[in-house]
């Protein structure tokens, strides 16, 4: 009869305990980069146009397809405190939305700070407003957000 030593069992229980963790590690990473990701942004600056100039202070949303899957961005919207949303007709949207990102791509909406600020003293918000800039939804359904920011009402920006 073969006989193992206590040193060759302990070798072959860490072979197999190591070969199970790899493979698990394996299929974790290879299921992940299926799934559809975007990285939401959100940022305040100034957008010049050809034509008109300086548009003044713009709010800028960038969603980016940060998987490796195409993904459709079907919509985004401002999400106010309670769960609110604001949807800009007039924002500008390159590319126009519904779009296809391939993987690196993004979408850039810019909408006028003005217009968020008025909008959410509209509803009756007042002083400091935590907003969570573009939500946007994808194809699937999947919603994605960004970071919240915080919007000054009481500043004359």
């Amino acid at each position: 009869m073969n006989s193992f030593s206590i040193s060759e069992l302990i070798t072959a229980l860490v072979a197999l305990y190591g070969g199970a963790i790899l493979s698990t590690i394996a299929f974790i990473r290879q299921n992940r980069d299926r799934k559809p990701r975007v990285k939401v942004t959100m940022s305040l600056g100034l957008v010049f146009h050809q034509l008109q100039g300086s548009s003044g202070t713009q709010l800028i949303v960038e969603a980016a397809n940060s998987g490796q899957v195409n993904i459709t961005i079907g919509s985004w919207s401002i999400r106010y405190p309670g769960k609110k949303k604001l949807f800009d007709q007039l924002a500008l949207v390159s590319p126009q939305l519904p779009a296809e990102l391939s993987p690196g791509q993004k979408v850039t909406i810019c909408m006028e700070y003005a217009r968020l600020r008025n909008s959410l003293l509209k509803h009756g918000y007042s002083r400091k407003v935590k907003v969570r800039g573009g939500e946007v939804v994808d194809g699937l359904g999947n919603r994605y957000l960004s970071k919240p920011t915080v919007v000054n009402l009481t500043d004359s920006n």
